[in-house]
């Protein structure tokens, strides 16, 4: 029977040990993509305002993505390194720079959901239907954008 020298059980001991080094690693980033894969992004931005035309500010813009063929088949949530999410400002704007874990340029159809706050006299409201394209951020700039406006009807 053949026994391992020392020289290979060292080596087999020292390979265990990086194995486990390495499987320990968090792989993924503080951004929520995997490192190491640049996400491609979009930019949504536009402005919400009354009916009477008048800017609303701290409503709350969330940002969702759709497959652009049907507009009604939602991208699953892991794919969205950050799908996005805004405030509006005391103008009423917003801009939300979203991001999609793939390697390529991809069209979506756009959703926004709408919120005021809670206090507030207005509805909320769903916006969708303009499409938007993902650019790997490795290629960019330029980077593709689409602007939404929205107007809130009193509750």
């Amino acid at each position: 029977m053949i026994f391992p020298s020392s020289f290979h059980t060292k080596l087999f001991s020292v390979s265990i040990i990086f194995l486990l080094l390495l499987i320990s690693c968090d792989i993924s980033s503080d951004e929520g993509y995997t490192a190491g894969i640049n996400p491609s992004i979009a930019i949504v931005y536009g402005e919400v305002t009354s009916e009477a035309n008048v800017p609303i500010s701290e409503v709350n813009v969330f940002f969702n993505i759709f497959n652009a063929e049907d507009c009604n088949t939602k991208v699953p949530d892991s794919k969205l390194g950050n799908a996005g999410s805004e405030l509006t400002d005391e103008n009423g704007e917003f801009r939300i720079r979203g991001k999609y874990l793939h390697i390529s340029r991809q069209t979506f159809c756009v959703e926004l959901k709408i919120k005021p706050p809670a206090e507030s006299k207005f509805d909320s409201t769903i916006v969708r239907g303009h499409t938007v394209e993902f650019i790997n951020e490795s290629l960019t700039p330029p980077v593709d954008s689409v602007e939404i406006n929205a107007t809130l009807t009193q509750k």
